[in-house]
């Protein structure tokens, strides 16, 4: 399995409050009206590349507020940045 992290940014911009998901890609929404809906919308795209992600053969979490890593079975790349970590028991493939 191959973790890959992507940056999770909300901005306050004067026409409104940008959402942004970087990796080697970056995805862009908004402007939302508040950084509530900004924060929202972050919840509902969340969900939506969890799922993404399970049908590709892995999943997503949160390592933080600011950052999502989406984990993916080897040779399935998603435009994140790579990490690199130590293989443990629970991520270990033989």
């Amino acid at each position: 399995m191959h973790d890959w992290q992507f940056t999770v940014e909300v901005s306050d911009l004067e026409t409104g409050w940008l959402l942004q998901v970087l990796g080697i890609r970056r995805w862009s929404w908004g402007p939302y009206p508040t950084e509530d809906a900004a924060r929202a919308a972050e919840h509902q795209i969340f969900q939506r590349w969890a799922q993404a992600a399970q049908g590709r053969g892995g999943w997503i979490w949160r390592k933080t507020s600011e950052s999502w890593v989406v984990t993916t079975p080897a040779g399935v790349e998603v435009g994140g940045t790579p990490m690199c970590r130590e293989a443990c028991s629970v991520h270990h493939v033989e």
